[in-house]
């Protein structure tokens, strides 16, 4: 039997960071596309049995699509301008999830060898007073996914 004490209740979407090779950079109001989708390769067996199996092929991975405010710092935007120059640089992005309650676990999302694939910045509209939002799409070749309890005295991750 479940009591109260033991409940593990889903975690809240609005309580997230993002980490570009381990720093946080800023707040993101929106996360979009982490998915995963496997194609099958169909082998239909010999002999009249009529049985077809199905053989997974590789993974493919979505864009990831950032959305946020824009404010004074450029370190995404700096990031797609050098990968647009033919500059390429590969980094890890993670997406993590934390818990209302600090002492409890954090799922952390990583994602391999992110590239930037578009950038836009939001419509500027003088009649509304909205906050001029950039989004940013990412690709990347692995995703890998973690939970890790949270020690609030140091605000370090423990395996």
């Amino acid at each position: 039997m479940m009591t109260l004490s033991s409940r593990n209740d889903p975690y809240v979407a609005f309580n997230f960071i993002v980490e570009i090779d381990g720093l946080i950079v800023g707040g993101f109001n929106e996360i979009g596309g982490l998915d995963l989708q496997i194609e099958y390769f169909q082998y239909h067996e010999g002999g009249g049995a009529g049985i077809v199996y199905h053989l997974p092929r590789k993974p493919k991975y979505g864009k990831i699509t950032l959305s946020r405010g824009i404010g004074e710092e450029n370190v995404l935007l700096d990031w797609v301008l050098t990968t647009a120059q033919g500059e390429i640089q590969p980094r890890q992005v993670s997406i993590i999830l934390k818990n209302i309650q600090p002492e409890m676990a954090q799922i952390r999302w990583d994602l391999a060898n992110a590239l930037p694939k578009e950038w836009s910045c939001g419509v500027f509209n003088a009649q509304h007073s909205r906050v001029a939002i950039e989004t940013l799409a990412l690709v990347f070749t692995s995703l890998k996914r973690e939970t890790h309890r949270v020690d609030t005295i140091e605000n370090t991750y423990i395996a």
